[in-house]
């Protein structure tokens, strides 16, 4: 028995690392995604909140962070 979803509304906010809208007929095959990343700033809450003049220094000495290798086992 074939499944019967029905969506009246698809709302998408926000689409981030890691993330796939497929509509229609599709084999996905080797979908995957490496990624790093880094925040010097961090987070502001509130209201009303206000910044100006602000420097962001990151430094990052590591030649590799994380090495990745593909499905195939060859480094990318």
């Amino acid at each position: 028995m074939t499944p019967n979803i029905i969506f009246h509304n698809i709302t998408i906010h926000v689409i981030e690392d890691n993330s796939g809208i497929f509509i229609g007929s599709n084999v996905m095959t080797n979908f995957s995604t490496n990624v790093h990343n880094k925040s010097g700033f961090g987070s502001v809450y509130g209201n009303h909140n206000q910044m100006s003049k602000n420097v962001h220094i990151f430094h990052d000495d590591d030649v590799i962070d994380t090495p990745i290798k593909s499905m195939t086992g060859v480094p990318k």
